[in-house]
């Protein structure tokens, strides 16, 4: 029940620019965050519908970089996590 709350990457709320292009077997459900100088990606991959890797990433005093390029980084690796899922490691 608590993974239908989360947005699908790449097509709904927070998430609906985020990590599209994935393989077709692979879901990303996840909750993004943010407060001052930190952003936050924590989530769920799913291949065929089941969980097979859970994430958290946080990364702290952004304000030495450029916003988009951290939530960029983020997503690079959580789609390294996801290809990997897909790719049966």
């Amino acid at each position: 029940l608590f993974l239908s709350t989360l947005p699908r990457a790449g097509t709904e709320g927070t998430l609906a620019g985020r990590l599209r292009g994935l393989p077709a077997s692979i879901e990303v459900r996840a909750k993004t965050g943010s407060i001052s100088q930190v952003k936050a990606l924590c989530g769920y991959v799913l291949r065929d519908g089941a969980v097979r890797r859970i994430f958290a990433i946080l990364v702290n005093d952004t304000t030495r970089v450029d916003g988009d390029a951290v939530k960029r980084d983020i997503d690079r690796l959580v789609r390294a996590v996801a290809l990997g899922v897909a790719a049966g490691t």
